[in-house]
């Protein structure tokens, strides 16, 4: 399922300096990746904001319920949510993808163990090309 074409693609707009990526999953717990993730990603310079139902803010970041909102929230500041990054079980990223692309979002990225048979599936059905198996930590560079 690897697509490095596409990968190359994605990691080319995730460098446009008015673009938010949303990590889906991102956690308070300090060992989770949902918590590694965002703090390496925003430590590199990307504007990586949390989204997660259950949680205000994580680390004083603040955080996002739904996707729409982060969308919204984006657009407010000038900018526009381009990425979504899931750290959560295949089955519950699947369930999100169209609700990613009602927002507009138009890269889908989703963290070793968080891809599987329900995203292969309902990615193929959406007509979208998500980046699977590479770690986002690993594959941007530096913003900074």
């Amino acid at each position: 399922m690897r697509n490095r074409e596409n990968l190359e693609v994605v990691k080319r707009n995730l460098m446009d300096s008015n673009v938010v990526i949303g990590l889906v999953g991102a956690s308070s717990n300090p060992n989770k990746f949902g918590n590694i993730i965002l703090h390496h990603m925003r430590n590199k310079g990307y504007d990586m904001r949390p989204i997660n139902p259950r949680a205000d803010s994580i680390d004083g970041i603040k955080s996002y319920a739904t996707i729409q909102e982060l969308s919204d929230a984006a657009t407010q500041s000038g900018k526009k949510l381009q990425a979504l990054n899931f750290v959560l079980p295949s089955k519950l990223g699947a369930n999100l993808i169209a609700e990613g692309i009602a927002a507009g979002v138009k890269d889908f990225w989703f963290q070793p163990g968080a891809e599987g048979e329900e995203v292969y599936q309902k990615a193929k059905e959406s007509g979208i090309t998500p980046v699977y198996i590479d770690c986002i930590m690993v594959e941007m560079p530096t913003k900074i």
